[in-house]
């Protein structure tokens, strides 16, 4: 929970660090919530009728988490664009103008 909450307060902050740690977390999230709906289908005790029963909750942990990621990166690419429309730069502790460049 930990990670989470930094990468929390660095989004809150704009700081750098935190883009890359939420976009690590949420790729992931994506991974491994994936891995374990492919182990519920294969290995689970009831794999000859269709998975242990956890798929549903897999299934909806991959959605959530790759349309968060998405969010995410949508995010990110919208301030990118409104930065480059208004001509200023942000270096990950505001922009450049607040500092005197």
């Amino acid at each position: 929970m930990a990670p989470v909450a930094l990468a929390a307060a660095w989004l809150w902050a704009r700081r750098a660090w935190g883009v890359i740690l939420a976009v690590v977390l949420h790729v992931k999230g994506v991974v491994y919530a994936l891995l374990l709906a492919i182990g519920s289908l294969q290995g689970g005790p009831l794999a000859q009728g269709g998975g242990d029963g956890l798929l549903g909750l897999w299934t909806v942990f991959v959605a959530g988490s790759a349309v968060s990621l998405v969010v995410l990166l949508g995010g990110l690419r919208a301030r990118d664009a409104a930065e480059t429309r208004d001509g200023s730069q942000t270096n990950g502790r505001g922009s450049s103008r607040a500092q005197g460049d």
